[in-house]
């Protein structure tokens, strides 16, 4: 690969990271975020099931996925439940 296209592969992740930033914000600018959960997804065939059942019930239950992070035994995902901030935002999201 050329260095110009390494630069522009660079460049491009930058933005990409900056309109995932944008986005984000965005998507829950009249919501605060209350709670927080962290779940561990093991590379194991007998222990990743565990993981897989705890993140698919958060999801049920209304969390997010914010990020995630590898180790060196699998991976930890990081879950967020997001409410309306106050009830005039609430109110302002069911009459739209």
């Amino acid at each position: 690969m050329k260095k110009s296209d390494r630069e522009e592969i660079k460049k491009l992740e930058k933005l990409i990271k900056a309109q995932s930033k944008k986005i984000k914000a965005l998507k829950h600018s009249d919501e605060k975020l209350t709670k927080i959960k962290f779940v561990n997804v093991f590379f194991d065939l007998k222990k990743y099931k565990k993981g897989e059942e705890d993140i698919n019930d958060a999801l049920k239950n209304g969390y997010e996925v914010s990020r995630h992070f590898q180790t060196e035994s699998g991976v930890v995902i990081c879950l967020g439940k997001f409410k309306p901030e106050n009830k005039k935002a609430s109110e302002a999201s069911l009459n739209e």
